[in-house]
């Protein structure tokens, strides 16, 4: 599935409400921490389904600290991408970003990774499913 960001912005909503009430409420109950685990799985599962490339609604992440950064393509221009940031976990922020963009080739060559990540991933869990044979 090729993504669009309207497919993700929904999620992006939500996770800002979550932060903003994280930030604002003293006393959070569990239906909160409930809420917060919920839209991180969904979150997840929406980048299962993404194809490989840069488009808008990709995810990209930079490893940060002890986690990654992560950030959803808004826009592409010729020279720039521009990224929404995605607070989740430790909502680590990559230096690769300033002011919500990045170079191109930075965002070209971070999706080379994951894609292939995803890639050699997957092929091993193909083989894995495969019965052994003697």
């Amino acid at each position: 599935m090729k993504s669009t960001l309207k497919a993700v912005e929904k999620l992006l909503v939500e996770i800002d409400q979550l932060r903003d009430e994280l930030l604002n409420t003293k006393n959070l109950g569990d239906d909160y921490w409930k809420r917060c685990d919920t839209v991180e799985e969904q979150f997840w599962e929406y980048t299962k389904q993404l194809e490989p490339g840069l488009y808008p609604g990709k995810v990209v992440t930079w490893g940060q600290g002890d986690g990654h950064a992560i950030y959803v393509v808004k826009s592409i221009g010729k020279n720039l991408v521009t990224l929404l940031h995605v607070p989740l976990g430790d909502a680590w922020r990559s230096p690769v970003v300033q002011d919500g963009k990045a170079m191109r080739p930075a965002v070209e060559q971070a999706l080379r990774f994951s894609d292939g990540m995803k890639e050699i991933f997957a092929k091993e869990r193909e083989k894995q499913k495969q019965p052994a044979t003697n």
